[in-house]
C-alpha cells in the first residue's frame, strides 16, 4: 500500500455511496427495508428466529444481496483505488485545450501570389447629385445626409438596409443588453427561491372527497342493516338491497403505506410503513366475507366487501388493482384518504339496486344478527 491515506479516504467515498445510497436504496424500493433503521433489523431478526422459510424468489434475491454487497464493495474498492484521478484529470485537460493540426501537403509547389485589385467599397446608397467636373466642382465634402433621399420616400427594405449600414454596431450590442437582462432576471428568481424556507413552501394537497355515505347508500337503494358489529379495530357498516349484501370497513390508518396481499412465511399479508407495519385490511375483510358467506349460503344474497381509505395512502395502489381485484375486494377511498386513482365511495355506488322486501330483511336479520 503506497499510500494509505489515499486508499482509505477512497474506500471512505465509495463506502458512503455503495452503503448509503445504492444499497439502501435497493433494499428500500424493493422490500421497504430500512438499512439504517433499527425496527427493520429488528423485524429481520424476529423473523430468522421464528424460522424464516425462503417460499419465493424475492426472499433469495433479499439474502443474496446482503452476502454479495461486501465482496462486490471491496471490488469497487480496488478497482476506483487503481485509478490515478489527478493524472487523469490533467490528460483531459491537456487534450482538450490541445489545437488540431492541420495537416499540409508534402511536395506542394509555391505559386506567386496574384494581386489582385479590390474594389473600393460600396457605400449604402449612391448619391444622387453627383459633383460636376467643370470650372464649378464642388471643394467642400459631400454631405452624405442632405444628399441622401428622405426616409419618407425610401420603402421597408430600403428602410432597414440604410438602417442596418449606418449603425452597423447597434444590433449585436442590443442582443447583449436583452439577454443580460433575460439572464438577471432568471437569477434573480433562482436567489428567490433559494431564499425560501422550507416551512413556507406548499406542496399540492389532494382534494378531500366530501361524500354523505347514508345519503348515497339510500340514493343507490341500499338498506343500512342496524346492529352491525365492527370488523376488530375497523370502524364499518352494511347495507343491502335484493340479492346483494355490501360490508364496508373503514381504513383510519394514516400516512403512506405499501400494501401487499401476500403471505409471508405461512404468516398473515402485510402492509408496511416507514416506521410500522400490519396485518392487510383486505386480509382481515376477505376472511370475514368468508364467514358470512357460509352462513348466507341458503339465501341468495351475494356478499360484497368494501375496503374504504378514508385517512392514509397507499403509494402502490396502481399496482394492486388487479390483485384486489382477483381477491373481489373493492377497494376506494373517501374524505383525504387516496391516491387518486382510487374510486370514490359515490363512483362505487352509482347503480341503483331494487331494494329489500321485508321477507329478505327478515332473513338477514335471522343470519347476521
Amino acid at each position: 500500500m503506497k499510500n494509505p491515506k489515499r486508499t482509505f479516504l477512497i474506500g471512505f467515498v465509495v463506502g458512503l455511496l455503495f452503503f448509503g445510497w445504492w444499497l439502501r436504496g435497493f433494499l428500500y424500493i424493493n422490500w421497504r427495508f430500512g438499512l439504517f433503521s433499527w425496527d427493520s433489523w429488528y423485524f429481520l431478526f424476529h423473523e430468522i428466529s421464528s424460522g424464516w422459510r425462503f417460499s419465493n424468489r424475492g426472499d433469495w434475491i433479499f439474502l443474496t444481496s446482503f452476502i454479495l454487497s461486501f465482496p462486490l464493495y471491496f471490488a469497487l474498492w480496488y478497482l476506483i483505488d487503481k485509478i490515478y484521478w489527478k493524472k487523469s484529470v490533467k490528460k483531459i485537460r491537456q487534450y482538450i485545450k490541445k489545437e488540431p493540426k492541420v495537416s499540409q501537403p508534402a511536395n506542394t509547389e509555391k505559386t506567386p501570389a496574384l494581386k489582385v485589385n479590390k474594389a473600393p467599397p460600396v457605400s449604402a446608397r449612391r448619391p444622387i447629385a453627383m459633383p460636376s467636373f467643370g470650372p464649378t466642382m464642388r471643394t467642400k465634402p459631400l454631405n452624405k445626409t442632405a444628399d441622401l433621399p428622405s426616409i419618407s420616400n425610401m420603402s421597408d427594405f430600403e428602410k432597414s438596409f440604410t438602417n442596418e449600414k449606418s449603425s452597423p454596431s447597434a444590433s449585436p450590442s442590443l442582443k447583449k443588453a436583452n439577454e443580460g437582462m433575460l439572464w438577471n432576471d432568471f437569477d434573480s428568481e433562482l436567489k428567490q427561491m433559494a431564499d425560501t424556507p422550507l416551512s413556507e413552501i406548499q406542496l399540492p394537497k389532494v382534494q378531500a372527497a366530501d361524500e354523505d355515505i347514508d345519503n348515497l347508500l339510500s340514493n343507490a337503494g341500499l338498506t343500512i342493516l342496524p346492529n352491525i358489529s365492527t370488523l376488530e379495530k375497523f370502524d364499518g357498516w352494511a347495507a343491502a338491497a335484493q340479492g346483494v349484501l355490501f360490508w364496508a370497513i373503514y381504513d383510519d390508518a394514516e400516512g403512506d403505506w405499501l400494501a401487499d396481499e401476500e403471505a409471508f412465511n405461512d404468516e398473515d399479508p402485510l402492509w408496511f410503513s416507514e416506521t410500522d407495519h400490519r396485518v392487510s385490511p383486505v386480509f382481515i375483510l376477505s376472511r370475514k366475507v368468508q364467514e358470512l358467506t357460509k352462513k348466507l349460503s341458503e339465501t341468495n344474497f351475494k356478499v360484497q366487501p368494501i375496503l374504504i381509505e378514508r385517512k392514509g395512502n397507499l403509494i402502490n395502489a396502481e399496482d394492486m388493482l388487479k390483485t384486489w381485484n382477483d381477491l373481489g375486494v373493492i377497494v376506494c377511498r373517501t374524505s383525504i384518504g387516496g391516491p387518486v386513482q382510487l374510486k370514490t365511495v359515490s363512483e362505487v355506488l352509482h347503480e341503483k339496486y331494487a331494494p329489500l322486501s321485508p321477507e329478505e330483511m327478515e332473513k338477514l336479520k335471522q343470519v347476521l344478527l
